[in-house]
């Protein structure tokens, strides 16, 4: 940007160059260098609100920031856990790579609770957490799993007053434990004795032959409407992985993958690039991390 204080008289070119001329006397010219602006790229888990100055400029797991040279407080949030706060400082044309950030849970605590410590077969048994903070307060919208004997049977968002449910109805005698994990930090969980005795075994089989029916009924009249062939098996972990990233927004890193689900490390990376090859994820270095994505065939 360029202003002078007085008008010149002319401007001409002259052999490829501009010349101004001025009238007469004093005068100024002022002349404002452009800024050559500098970059912060970053990853973070989970997806967060990327602040700078307490702005909000961007969000998702990744960013890739333009910023004029200077300092700046960028900080990173998300809703149950606590901020990641950094200075940064932008040099003009300088490229920051910043090392991927894992935000910490604010969860302190899972308490869990059942309808009744005992059930019979086929009976629903409500199966009740409770999510607490650092400072032991209820925390709303955090996402609780439910195992039994280690395999997943559901899970549920905490309600306002930090509440969450499940019904499930046990299938077979025996003693079981149930746990409720916190889907944010899966270090944090509590667990509980269920005690399923036969009793009410005879009409939950009834019921299970009637239920049995009605799907063979449902099978072949869509058999007869769908020609198309079916979708390959899947394998357990493989289903478990489909449902995780689908209630958690089509995508997730693999260490995510990793704390959240049963699974040993090197089975998990084996379901994952089963399920590429089928085509149900795609699989992208991010930061130098694996990011599992949902496909639209999935």
């Amino acid at each position: 940007m360029t202003s002078w204080s007085v008008m010149p008289t002319a401007i001409q070119s002259v052999n490829g160059s501009v010349l101004v001329l001025m009238p007469a006397g004093a005068g100024s010219l002022n002349y404002t260098i452009p800024q050559v602006p500098g970059y912060v790229i970053g990853t973070v888990y989970p997806s967060s609100s990327v602040l700078v100055d307490g702005r909000k400029i961007s969000s998702g797991t990744s960013f890739n920031l333009t910023l004029l040279p200077g300092q700046y407080e960028l900080s990173l949030e998300a809703p149950g856990y606590f901020p990641y706060l950094l200075n940064v400082t932008v040099g003009p044309g300088q490229v920051t790579l910043l090392k991927p950030v894992h935000l910490k849970s604010m969860v302190k605590e899972v308490k869990l609770s059942l309808s009744s410590p005992s059930a019979g077969v086929g009976q629903s048994v409500i199966i009740r957490a409770e999510v607490l903070s650092f400072n032991l307060t209820p925390m709303s919208g955090q996402t609780v799993e439910f195992f039994l004997n280690g395999s997943r049977i559901g899970e549920n968002v905490t309600s306002s007053g930090g509440i969450v449910t499940l019904s499930y109805r046990p299938t077979s005698p025996g003693i079981f434990i149930v746990r409720a994990v916190s889907a944010s930090n899966s270090s944090i969980a509590s667990s509980a004795e269920l005690k399923v005795t036969s009793q009410g075994l005879q009409t939950y089989v009834y019921a299970a032959a009637l239920a049995a029916l009605a799907a063979a009924a449902a099978l072949a009249y869509g058999l007869k409407r769908r020609r198309h062939s079916m979708p390959e098996e899947l394998d357990p972990e493989e289903k478990m992985i489909l449902q995780y990233l689908s209630t958690h927004g089509g995508k997730a890193f693999q260490s995510e993958l990793l704390t959240a689900l049963p699974i040993p490390k090197t089975t998990l990376w084996r379901n994952v690039m089963s399920l590429q090859e089928k085509g149900y994820v795609n699989v992208t270095k991010v930061g130098g991390l694996n990011l599992v994505t949902l496909s639209k065939k999935a």
